[in-house]
């Protein structure tokens, strides 16, 4: 049921091309992990949805960053 969750949150931004397959991947295996050793049995959407925005911020962010990295040299 986690995955399903996660992966409807994830895959808007996938198909607009804000994160990549390898992105995605992560994203998904990361947050999937993180709710399910959370352990509690009362699954909230709206949690869930933010740990996931968190996430593609912080993937678009490191790979902008690189790519402005790559520009310097």
């Amino acid at each position: 049921k986690v995955a399903e969750l996660v992966k409807g949150l994830l895959m808007p931004h996938f198909k607009k091309k804000i994160i990549t397959k390898d992105e995605y991947k992560d994203i998904m295996r990361k947050s999937v992990n993180k709710v399910v050793k959370r352990g509690s049995s009362d699954i909230k959407e709206e949690k869930i949805s933010k740990l996931v925005n968190a996430y593609v911020d912080h993937y678009r962010a490191k790979r902008t960053k690189s790519s402005k990295d790559d520009d310097i040299f």
